[in-house]
């Protein structure tokens, strides 16, 4: 690794770089850091009451997470599809 690099590494606040227990992911940490669009309702396999869905594209999938709308809004769910099935279903 080039210094600059082990330097920047070394300013990050230390949860960042501790090796500790997972962190949930939360609606707000998703919104930040993944693109996507908002899904009117959820897949019936990850619809639910209290519940809403994004979905993303990355490396021919489509990934849509469902989320609940109580507290932090944790994830609750997720499901990929290949991308060439959803095209085949829409021909």
């Amino acid at each position: 690794m080039r210094p600059f690099v082990l330097l920047s590494l070394a300013l990050l606040p230390a949860p960042v770089l501790a090796d500790s227990a997972p962190l949930p992911l939360s609606y707000q940490m998703f919104e930040a850091a993944v693109p996507h669009v908002d899904l009117e309702l959820c897949p019936a396999d990850l619809a639910g009451e209290g519940r809403f869905c994004r979905m993303a594209m990355l490396h021919d999938e489509i990934h849509v997470f469902a989320f609940s709308e109580e507290g932090d809004q944790p994830m609750v769910g997720f499901r990929s599809w290949p991308v060439e099935r959803i095209a085949a279903q829409l021909d």
